[in-house]
């Protein structure tokens, strides 16, 4: 989707870059029945902009854009076969996944004194609480914030030593977003996990994982989200987090034993 790839590189993109993606965003419909000149005109931009917008998020050009709009635009074929769904989904979650670098995550987390973990709904608690669980097992402690009353509180006494985790679905959460913008105010670093979605937590996040729930259609007018992805990500982070772990060990071994 030109929203992921919008995402993944939004750190890039200028001022003309979001403008542009905005009206895109928008009109969507239209867009990729226009030719160069006239989403230029549209937009109030110069052609170049637009092409410079497309390569920005990693196309070809423009041509390239206007396909991936008119694919978005066509209805996908219902697949009665739920099971068969849901291993196409899960195995493109893996591909993407095991991708994902997450080095910097765990960069982040070895880094600091202490590490809170904050889910903004039941399933995101439980999400948290997974966390805890699998991180205790190799010694690092995480500290569970229970709701939304602690959050100030909690604020007040965080340290730039420390780190949080923010688990929310579609990062629209008023009270997490709140939360992330007096974190980022009081240089606080966060980690956000979130659907893979155009969201105001990722942005301000110091580093985000993003998550790809799986939509199973029920059928040609019903579709369920399965949330298993969340739970995955958890355990490759762990075992992720265990391998950096491991690494740093094994190099400072390595330097006693040429020292």
């Amino acid at each position: 989707m030109i929203e992921d790839l919008v995402i993944k590189n939004f750190e890039m993109l200028t001022t003309t870059d979001k403008h542009i993606w905005q009206y895109i965003k928008e009109n969507k419909k239209r867009v990729y029945k226009l030719n160069l000149k006239s989403l230029a005109q549209k937009c109030n931009v110069s052609t170049s902009a637009i092409v410079r917008f497309s390569k920005r998020i990693s196309l070809q050009g423009f041509s390239e854009l206007k396909y991936l709009l008119r694919q978005e635009d066509e209805p996908e074929k219902f697949n009665g076969n739920i099971f068969e769904q849901y291993q196409i989904k899960m195995d493109e979650f893996f591909e993407n996944i095991t991708k994902k670098d997450l080095r910097p995550v765990c960069r982040l987390l070895c880094s600091s004194k202490k590490i809170f973990v904050y889910g903004t709904g039941t399933l995101q608690r439980t999400i948290a609480q997974e966390i805890r669980r699998l991180f205790l097992t190799i010694n690092i402690p995480i500290f569970f914030i229970e709701g939304v009353d602690e959050l100030s509180a909690l604020t007040a006494s965080l340290t730039q030593d420390d780190v949080v985790i923010l688990i929310t679905l579609k990062g629209s959460s008023d009270n997490a977003i709140l939360f992330a913008k007096n974190l980022k105010a009081n240089g606080i670093p966060f980690i956000s996990i979130v659907e893979r979605v155009d969201n105001e937590i990722s942005r301000l996040s110091d580093q985000n994982i993003f998550i790809d729930p799986i939509e199973l259609k029920l059928n040609p007018s019903r579709q369920l989200s399965i949330k298993d992805p969340y739970f995955i990500m958890v355990s490759v982070l762990f075992i992720r987090m265990n391998r950096y772990l491991c690494e740093i060990k094994e190099n400072t071994i390595d330097r006693k034993q040429n020292n």
